[in-house]
């Protein structure tokens, strides 16, 4: 007993290329299996080494010889305490692999490392090394979770500063760089949940990220629109059935403000919803071209936005009359009106050219132009 294997035994017994613990699936077949010949062993060879000690314990005994039998008890004993830290390694890593699939990654680095430990203590290199591996992995884990957190955190605080925002222009000016960021640190946190194969989360990364993207468009939109309806309400027009783009920027001065100031429906071909009475229409800086007058018939406000003079914005028709007030209260800011061409026959009381008719209700224009070049400027006839 307690001899060294002879090279064959050794040959028989030992794997040199196994992979400890990876193919482990029973409890009892400590630690290793070995997939190509089926055979268990480590655990199996301590086990039957176990049983000789003891029977040579028993037989010394009758001869009697103390020496050799209080050998073979330190012996079993040795081995039993072998088995025991075996046992103890192969719990706490199955508790550590149960701390992965819950993804308390802390807890698992520490588990694999006590496991590791004890495979130091019973002289077990390589399952030592091994754990030791898992536990370095588990620890990766967690700061990769940690980090996925933490961009999917800042990219719904980037999303929920939409709730700041107090004008259309702040959708562009500060929800453009925001949702573009957002985008970006949920496509990050995708990517890291999928190293982590956690797929729910990898589905929630996902779906931040796509409505950053919407909320960008729409930035990237109303950016480029040339005119933005604002309800009383707050809300834009047209209003749109979809989750993060609610609203669509106009694209032609002439039929926002016909939309709203005489349809009071939206008209675009993203949807047909109610423009409420009392909205703004906001105009950015440059020349807008009307294609036909329009009669005003619900209270609106037609203005120029911030920053932007009567100079710089220019509501314009040609051989046609601009606008023909009949609503209660209309309100013209900042905006420049002009009438051009046209052949000047006929005056405003049979029907000729004007800039602003006023037939019904009160129009208050203030820093504004009105000018026509062969018809009347502003007409009230009640």
């Amino acid at each position: 007993f307690g001899q060294t294997p002879s090279a064959q035994e050794s040959k028989d017994l030992c794997i040199p290329d196994r992979m400890p613990y990876r193919r482990h699936a029973v409890a009892e077949d400590y630690p290793i299996v070995d997939a190509e010949k089926g055979r268990v062993y480590h655990r199996k060879m301590v086990v039957e080494g176990c049983v000789a000690f003891r029977h040579a314990k028993d037989c010394f005994a009758q001869l009697p010889d103390e020496e050799n039998r209080q050998e073979a008890e330190r012996q079993e004993k040795r081995l039993l305490e072998r088995m025991r830290i075996q046992s103890e390694g192969n719990s706490f890593v199955t508790d550590a692999h149960a701390c992965v699939l819950q993804r308390q990654y802390a807890d698992a680095a520490e588990k694999f490392k006590q496991a590791s430990l004890r495979m130091s203590h019973i002289e077990d290199p390589r399952n030592a090394e091994y754990l030791q591996h898992l536990s370095n992995d588990a620890a990766a884990k967690r700061t990769i979770a940690d980090s996925a957190h933490q961009k999917m955190r800042e990219g719904q605080l980037l999303l929920e500063s939409r709730e700041d925002f107090q004008r259309w222009e702040d959708v562009v000016n500060l929800g453009l760089p925001a949702f573009t960021e957002a985008e970006i640190l949920f496509k990050d946190a995708g990517e890291l949940f999928a190293d982590l194969d956690q797929h729910d989360n990898v589905a929630k990364a996902h779906a931040r990220q796509v409505e950053s993207f919407e909320r960008k468009t729409h930035a990237l939109e109303l950016q480029a629109s040339f005119v933005i309806v604002v309800q009383p309400s707050g809300d834009y027009a047209p209003q749109r059935c979809d989750a993060s783009r609610r609203t669509m920027g106009y694209d032609a001065a002439w039929h926002a403000i016909a939309d709203t100031a005489h349809m009071g429906v939206s008209s675009t071909y993203h949807t047909k919803s109610e423009i409420l009475e009392c909205s703004t229409v906001y105009l950015r800086k440059g020349l807008h071209n009307f294609v036909d007058t329009i009669e005003v018939i619900r209270d609106v406000t037609i203005r120029s936005e911030d920053g932007v003079v009567a100079d710089d914005c220019k509501l314009q028709i040609k051989e046609k009359s601009l606008l023909h007030s009949k609503a209660s209260n209309v309100k013209l800011f900042d905006v420049t009106l002009e009438q051009l061409l046209g052949d000047g026959s006929e005056d405003y009381w049979s029907g000729g050219l004007y800039v602003l008719l006023v037939t019904q209700g009160s129009m208050e224009a203030e820093k504004c132009f009105v000018y026509s070049q062969r018809g009347c400027g502003v007409v009230a006839r009640h």
